[in-house]
């Protein structure tokens, strides 16, 4: 397999910060206030849906202005937005994953020896 870093990105950008709802959904959430019989993750889940009536090539700009808007800075700054916003940060259940690969075959953890091979 081959990984070409520009165009992951490129294609990242492409499909704009709403494909990290989900981890921003997770983080945030929980700190907002019930709002009009609303849980945190309804109103993040309305921001969604509004941003998602944007203009696709305006739905990111949309969409992190409506988070502004919902979120107050005092419940989450601007830097940790633009954390939340940036896919190179989201791994999602990565590190989970890949603990739980190596704890279900340790040899995996171990360097080759002498050139032999796994596969």
């Amino acid at each position: 397999m081959q990984v070409f870093p520009d165009a992951m990105r490129r294609n990242l950008d492409l499909a704009g910060p709403l494909l990290l709802a989900e981890g921003v959904g997770a983080a945030v959430a929980p700190l907002l206030a019930e709002k009009d019989g609303r849980s945190g993750k309804e109103q993040l889940q309305a921001v969604v849906d509004r941003a998602l009536q944007a203009p696709g090539a305006e739905q990111g700009a949309s969409y992190r202005r409506l988070l502004r808007e919902a979120i107050p800075p005092g419940v989450l700054t601007d830097l940790r937005l633009d954390e939340l916003l940036d896919p190179a940060g989201y791994l999602g259940q990565a590190a989970e994953i890949s603990r739980r690969i190596l704890a279900a075959y340790p040899d995996f953890s171990k360097p080759i020896q002498n050139g032999a091979n796994r596969g």
